[in-house]
């Protein structure tokens, strides 16, 4: 038992394992998300939105102002297209 563990196998079956990582596999998904999480704004904006849903934008440029107006747009309209948020326009003056 002196011996070092270099690495570890799981032990599935030939066909589970294409099953996991061939194009719809688990790690496809995985990987789908990283991308879609992965720049750097992303996941700052997503978690003020998960803690406040009907943020404003002159809400998210007071709370991160190191951010800016063009950057913040793009990223919100980003996690809108990839379907992560949605937003809603109530059409109504003054906006809410």
């Amino acid at each position: 038992m002196n011996e070092s563990i270099r690495h570890l196998k799981v032990p599935v079956e030939y066909e589970e394992r294409e099953r996991c990582l061939g194009p719809e596999g688990s790690v496809a998904y995985v990987t789908q998300v990283v991308k879609l999480i992965s720049a750097k704004w992303t996941l700052p904006i997503f978690f003020r939105l998960c803690a406040e849903p009907g943020m404003r934008h002159s809400q998210f440029l007071k709370s991160m102002p190191e951010i800016s107006h063009k950057v913040l747009t793009q990223h919100l309209r980003k996690l809108e297209s990839d379907g992560l948020i949605f937003r809603t326009d109530f059409g109504e003056q003054p906006p809410r």
